[in-house]
């Protein structure tokens, strides 16, 4: 009876939930009650939990590529150095100009009939330590020579065959410690050969075949002061009359003339207007000399290396030439035809003559015979000559201590 009333009274509750849902909805409110407001009861809490701690998540540092290790410099510089002039090109004096230690050891560079480049060149100018350079035969210019002008310790430079003209030759003049320049085959003016004469430092400087030399640009140079070597081969434009301005070169003691339009007269010029005073080697070749000439180069007392050869002069010519020249250690005569051995005997007036050399001369037996009695010879060339062997051997008994060389052999 009472379970009933129960159910009864549950049914009766429900209906009045309903009705009370119906009305709401009815009204228009807009707003649907909450549980607690339909049955008076608050709502059962939701269950507390602990929060799990987040791990915070390492940030990922991208990982840095491993580089094989550079090369030490002692390797570069060794690959280097095995390479053969050649074979030197623009990249391998990249890796030099990359360096930064080891330069000790490279002090000379010969990049001769190689393909390096005006860019190349740039790379040099890290190499603190370079003395010498060689660029002959190649694609170099005048803009190249920028890049050199900033290398203070450069002493010597090779620019034969290459496109360096006057504008290249005046960028050098910065260099403090040039000494030794060549420019065979170079083509330059008067402006060029004015720069050669402002080089700060010029002791040599080399003008084989060079275009455009001439007496006025020999006396341009001479106005380098500190030259001591100058060497003139193939330059027709060159007279007597530009020999003359070596009387302004304090210093010079070697100096090599070859095929040029000399008589030798210009050099006896300098010397009577107190030049080449300490002048001690001396090379003429395929050069017109004549006799007042031969007498001119006499009067070079300071000399001790006469070398002459292809020239008209005969035995005659030969005592002109070295009469008189007492500290002459070394004479060289090479194919003068005209020679035959009786100028000999101005020889023995050289009593400190060590070396000489006939080399193709018309030589014969009795001209042998006259250097009999010079016993501090060292050295007697006799190759291409008429002498016969019972003569040469005959000469070496007189001369124990002297090495001849004769037929292709030495006795």
């Amino acid at each position: 009876m009472q379970r009933g009333l129960i159910i009864r009274r549950d049914c009766r509750w429900i209906k009045s939930l309903g009705v009370m849902l119906v009305l709401a909805l009815s009204t228009g409110c807009g707003k649907v009650p909450t549980w607690g407001e339909l049955t008076g009861q608050q709502p059962a809490a939701p269950p507390t939990t602990t929060p799990v701690a987040v791990q915070p998540v390492p940030s990922q540092t991208p990982s840095t590529p491993v580089l094989p290790p550079k090369p030490k410099a002692a390797e570069v510089i060794a690959k280097f150095k095995a390479l053969r002039p050649a074979e030197i090109s623009d990249s391998s004096l990249a890796e030099l100009g990359g360096l930064t230690e080891g330069f000790e050891d490279l002090t000379e560079i010969n990049a001769s009939n190689s393909q390096v480049t005006n860019a190349g060149l740039a790379n040099l100018r890290n190499l603190p330590m370079l003395k010498q350079l060689e660029l002959g035969s190649t694609k170099v210019d005048d803009a190249g020579m920028q890049h050199l002008a900033q290398i203070p310790s450069l002493e010597s430079l090779t620019l034969n065959q290459t496109l360096v003209s006057d504008e290249g030759v005046s960028k050098l003049t910065a260099l403090p410690n040039l000494k030794k320049l060549e420019l065979m085959g170079c083509h330059l003016t008067q402006a060029g050969f004015a720069a050669i004469g402002k080089l700060p430092a010029l002791e040599h400087i080399v003008l084989n075949r060079t275009l455009g030399v001439n007496d006025a640009a020999v006396d341009l140079i001479c106005e380098a002061v500190t030259l001591r070597k100058l060497e003139f081969n193939s330059c027709n434009e060159i007279t007597d009359q530009g020999l003359l301005s070596l009387r302004k070169l304090e210093v010079v003691d070697d100096l090599q003339i070859s095929r040029c339009n000399v008589t030798g007269v210009g050099l006896g010029g300098a010397v009577k207007q107190q030049g080449l005073k300490t002048l001690k080697v001396l090379h003429i070749y395929g050069t017109p000399i004549t006799e007042d000439g031969a007498k001119a180069i006499n009067s070079i007392k300071s000399l001790e290396l006469l070398a002459v050869g292809e020239l008209p002069i005969n035995d005659k010519g030969l005592v002109m030439l070295t009469q008189g020249l007492k500290n002459l250690k070394h004479l060289h005569v090479a194919n003068c035809k005209g020679v035959t051995g009786s100028g000999l005997t101005a020889i023995k007036a050289a009593d400190n003559l060590e070396i000489l050399s006939l080399h193709g001369t018309g030589l014969v037996d009795q001209g042998l015979v006259l250097l009999k009695g010079h016993k501090k010879l060292k050295s007697l060339d006799l190759t291409n000559t008429s002498c016969s062997l019972a003569a040469v051997q005959s000469l070496k008994k007189s001369l124990p201590n002297c090495e001849i060389l004769y037929a292709g052999q030495k006795y």
